[in-house]
């Protein structure tokens, strides 16, 4: 008996469509926002694949990648994901975001040593954990859930960036193993108390505006600091920043503060917001001589006056104040712009006049002239 042999060959495809796109079978990077796309099946066999983005997708599981072993960075943000799983095999990521999914716990990511970068915003997660094994993390997106307290976090000795801003968090706690971190942000959260800092002395950036601290304290070791934002709090004194002499950036408007006062070690500060308080007057900046932004708008000024050490001023706000003559300007010579909106000006002083009108000084966005003209104010010689 004769039996005849068949040779059947199965041709691989040398492309795959995902959504309304088409990408070779070789491909290394695809990045997609596409609504259409409603699972990650069609990358199942894309085994050279080294960045997959598909954000802004129908997405609501996490699946068919267990042969993306080559992934460096996955990013599923902003779908309908309410478990993080699937994961196991991609050893080598380094970058991940589920930001902007349904995701109620933190687990499923035990296997990722390698990872670098991980981004969990806009979830509904309400406890950190299980992130022990990532001990290469360097930052970590946790804002926007619903944490009610720090914890679970002292493993992660090589985070540098720290994000849980708009959560529960009512204490800054557990803390001090991450000596490696260099930026934390806890703003909108409800911290009436800033402590447990002092072991974070590579700390370069903090915010934590939108609480309810009415003090300024404790942060004499965080002698690193280039950014601090303590806006949008209940502070009614500028105190405890002796040692942060090099703090570039300091944000304290939206409080309760009556005075300018204790900012005389801050000598390479170039922006300071003072607005929204209750100053009454413009003293003891003669050290800050590098300040380029100065706000001071909605307070209670009524002299523009002790501004000559600024030489390095760009930007002056003076807005919603009681100021009725603009003077003493001429001593700001990199002056490029004032605003000066509500307020009762009734004069503008000659020497000031001169300087704006050499300088091309901008006045609420227009010129001098033209902010005379409209205001009808009259230049004095006094």
């Amino acid at each position: 008996m004769y039996v005849k042999k068949y040779n059947i060959r199965v041709e691989m495809p040398n492309s795959v469509k995902i959504g309304s796109h088409e990408y070779p079978i070789d491909v290394t990077e695809i990045n997609l926002m596409d609504p259409s796309i409603d699972s990650l099946k069609p990358v199942e066999n894309l085994i050279t694949l080294k960045i997959l983005s598909l954000s802004n997708t129908q997405i609501d599981k996490i699946a068919y990648l267990d042969n993306l072993v080559n992934l460096r960075v996955l990013n599923l943000a902003s779908a309908r994901i309410q478990e993080i799983e699937g994961l196991d095999t991609l050893v080598n990521l380094e970058r991940l975001s589920l930001s902007g999914n349904q995701i109620r716990e933190i687990k499923g990511l035990e296997n990722l040593i390698n990872l670098k970068k991980l981004g969990l915003r806009r979830n509904e997660i309400t406890q950190i954990e299980n992130l022990d094994t990532l001990l290469k993390l360097q930052a970590l997106w946790l804002s926007e859930n619903r944490i009610s307290r720090i914890e679970n976090l002292y493993k992660l000795t090589n985070l540098r960036e720290l994000f849980l801003s708009y959560n529960k968090i009512t204490r800054i706690v557990n803390l001090e193993k991450l000596t490696s971190l260099r930026a934390l942000h806890l703003d909108h959260n409800q911290i009436s108390k800033i402590e447990n800092l002092e072991k974070l002395k590579e700390l370069e950036e903090l915010n934590l505006s939108f609480n309810n601290i009415i003090l300024i304290e404790n942060l004499e070791k965080n002698t690193h600091l280039v950014w601090l934002s303590l806006a949008h709090n209940q502070i009614n004194e500028i105190q405890g920043l002796n040692n942060q002499v090099n703090l570039e950036w300091l944000a304290l408007n939206d409080n309760s503060i009556s005075k300018i006062e204790n900012l005389q070690n801050l000598k390479r500060l170039q922006c300071l917001y003072l607005h929204n308080n209750h100053i009454q007057k413009i003293e003891n900046l003669e050290t800050l001589s590098q300040l380029r932004i100065l706000s001071l708008y909605n307070n209670r000024i009524s002299r523009i006056e002790n501004l000559q050490n600024l030489k390095n001023l760009e930007i002056l706000w003076l807005s919603y104040n009681q100021i009725t003559r603009l003077a003493n300007l001429e001593v700001l010579p990199n002056l490029k712009r004032i605003d000066i909106y509500n307020n009762p000006i009734r004069s503008i002083e000659r020497k000031t006049y001169n300087f704006l009108k050499t300088k091309q000084v901008k006045i609420n966005s227009i010129s001098i002239d033209e902010y005379l003209f409209e205001n009808h104010i009259k230049i004095d010689n006094a």
